[in-house]
């Protein structure tokens, strides 16, 4: 006898994927959905919430999540590079997160593809072309992430046109290849 996982089981793990509104390419293999975002820069006496993500306006390979919802303070913080420190800013709390991406684009329902393929299930997100690159490195993976859930939702490997020797320079554009990820049938 065969062994065989049915379309809807497929499907449960593909859609889960699929509720990613974020693809961003990293230089390192993220863990965490702070690892792979690329939140605003922060603002001064800005109100921020639990949850809510920034980053410092030079960067430092680091982002900040929101702990304790409050207002920023009239100037900078002191930006922590420690992973899992707190910190205050006027009467907000920020949790440091290191993060390795380089380039992020938003993605669209038209954007993502479920099908069928041979021996089982395949979601496809689409080429994404002209997208700038914010920050310099060696592409090493691409991730999916869902901003509204704070959720790392999958990691593949990857590469991008208009780099050379698969490096990203910051500020330039770059193409972010097809990724599909294909679950199968166990043989």
């Amino acid at each position: 006898m065969g062994k065989y996982i049915p379309t809807s089981t497929l499907d449960l793990a593909l859609n889960q994927i699929k509720k990613s509104d974020y693809e961003s390419i990293c230089s390192q293999q993220p863990t965490t959905y702070f690892e792979a975002c690329n939140p605003e820069m922060w603002v001064a006496e800005t109100v921020y919430a639990v949850g809510d993500t920034t980053k410092a306006p030079t960067d430092n390979n680091m982002v900040y999540e929101c702990t304790t919802g409050g207002t920023s303070g009239i100037g900078e913080p002191a930006w922590s590079e420690v992973q899992d420190e707190t910190f205050t800013d006027g009467t907000v709390t920020w949790k440091a997160h290191d993060n390795y991406s380089l380039v992020t684009a938003e993605l669209l329902e038209a954007d993502k593809t479920l099908a069928d393929i041979e021996r089982g299930r395949s979601l496809t997100f689409a080429e994404k072309v002209m997208v700038l690159s914010h920050r310099e490195g060696a592409v090493v993976c691409a991730a999916f992430i869902n901003s509204a859930d704070l959720r790392l939702e999958c990691v593949t490997t990857s590469v991008t046109s208009l780099a050379e020797n698969n490096d990203i320079v910051a500020g330039r554009n770059t193409i972010l290849g097809a990724v599909s990820i294909p679950l199968t049938f166990p043989a």
